[in-house]
């Protein structure tokens, strides 16, 4: 006769799970001393802790505890109407922290092929402290999400917990990594992906997105479900460049909405191929995947390589339309806003450079636009500039740290993106007149883009 224990066996998902709550929930977040709060808490006792931390680490520099180590800020989804506070280090790679509000309504998750009127989506949100220390309701951390989203380099992995309960896990995990063979010499962004929920172990999604230059940055998207390891059922969706970022943002927001569309499609014999777009795009999805693998690379966060493969007939003489080529999201901006600059200044403008989360690869829906124009002499920060308003911070009353202007304008593309523009001289830039100015660019300079140099007046890009 078995002794009673012998007859509990452990599941080999929940073990699984298990490992991935270890490796994906870290106690401080990255380079800070900032504890990260699994609990519910106040949100003022959150942006106080925030605003407290210091870096951490064994090198010294002079600007360590000038300025603030952790950004804090506010907003409400415009897609779900859910409001969040995102914590994050001002450092590197440093991952999210989205802390949901408790006991606020939920809002409405975005349905994966809910239609959205991007003129009418607005972002609002809140960064200064005085504004952000008043909020007195109780958050939750309800995501994680690491690596980078930078164009053609995708690592992202968003982790979501259970958010209200007593003991957080993870319950469902949405993975990206760009393809490497498509980058360098093209323009065309191919990336794969998984997502997999705890609610139903057995089911995993594996999905390829590809935007192509041949067919006007339009992006092809394609996901399959799999069920015990096999294919059983694909979807195919066609998204046009000014509804890629809503389309990315469901997906981010409420990645089982994937998992729902795919449950409603119908289970028949699946291609091993599937063309689009007359033959000049093929897109393979694996007729298997091991489950205990996909879990084991999503706890590593190695790259999601099991999701197949591409293959694109290519055009000649594609016709670019700009000299900029950074991101296809943002190229019309770029290229609008160093025009103006070149209208504005003329020989006075020095350079140009693209900075901020989005090059950084912490591209969001409500992520600006950062740039930061270095101009001949103090008098050209000024002067107005053509399509911008003066910044908060109003130049003719004082400049911020008293070097840098401040402007912004809206978005050429997209209605719920800023532009914001600084603009220092050349003295102040090579030589900063003081510590929290030195900060400030030091900050700025992690991983900005170059689009302008007036001693090389033809070299654009990154």
């Amino acid at each position: 006769m078995f002794k009673e224990e012998t007859l509990i066996k452990e599941s080999p998902e929940e073990n699984l799970w298990e490992k991935l709550n270890k490796k994906l929930m870290p106690e401080v977040l990255a380079g800070t001393d900032f504890k990260i709060p699994y609990e519910a808490l106040p949100a003022r006792q959150l942006v106080t802790r925030a605003e407290m931390a210091q870096e951490t680490g064994s090198e010294r520099h002079p600007y360590q505890y000038v300025g603030r180590k952790v950004n804090r800020k506010s907003f409400i989804n415009p897609l779900s109407q859910r409001e969040y506070v995102i914590i994050k280090s001002n450092r590197g790679d440093s991952p999210h922290l989205f802390f949901s509000f408790l006991g606020a309504a939920e809002g409405n998750p975005p349905e994966f092929d809910a239609g959205f009127d991007v003129k009418n989506l607005q972002i609002r949100q809140k960064s200064q402290f005085s504004d952000l220390v008043k909020e007195k309701r109780e958050v939750w951390l309800s995501r994680i999400v690491t690596g980078s989203n930078l164009k053609g380099e995708e690592h992202k992995q968003y982790n979501y917990l259970n958010v209200g309960q007593k003991d957080p896990i993870i319950e469902t995990v949405f993975r990206e990594d760009a393809q490497p063979e498509f980058g360098e010499k093209s323009i065309d962004y191919v990336t794969h992906g998984i997502v997999v929920s705890k609610k139903d172990p057995s089911r995993l999604v594996s999905f390829i997105k590809v935007q192509s230059r041949d067919r006007n940055n339009e992006t092809i998207f394609v996901a399959g479900e799999y069920q015990d390891g096999n294919l059983l059922r694909i979807i195919s969706r066609t998204i046009l460049l000014e509804n890629l970022p809503i389309f990315e943002e469901i997906l981010r927001e409420n990645p089982e909405s994937l998992l729902k569309v795919l449950e409603q499609a119908p289970a028949e014999e699946v291609p091993k191929e599937l063309s689009l777009a007359d033959g000049k795009v093929v897109l393979q999805l694996p007729q298997k995947l091991n489950e205990r693998r996909v879990m084991e690379d999503l706890a590593s966060g190695r790259p999601t390589r099991w999701a197949g493969g591409v293959k694109i007939q290519r055009q000649e003489d594609i016709n670019l339309g700009s000299e900029i080529l950074v991101d296809p999201e943002v190229d019309k901006d770029l290229h609008s806003i160093l025009e103006k600059l070149k209208s504005s200044f003329g020989r006075s403008l020095v350079k140009v450079y693209f900075y901020g989360s989005i090059p950084r690869g912490y591209k969001q829906l409500q992520s600006d636009i950062d740039i930061l124009a270095v101009v001949e002499t103090r008098w050209d920060l000024l002067q107005s500039l053509n399509g911008f308003l003066k910044g908060p911070h109003g130049q003719e009353e004082k400049l911020i740290h008293d070097a840098i202007g401040s402007y912004l304008g809206p978005s050429s593309s997209y209605p719920f993106r800023n532009i914001e523009l600084h603009t220092i001289s050349k003295e102040d830039f090579e030589k900063p007149s003081s510590l929290k100015l030195g900060d400030f660019l030091r900050n700025a300079s992690q991983d900005w883009a170059l689009l302008y140099n007036r001693e090389d007046k033809n070299k654009f890009g990154v």
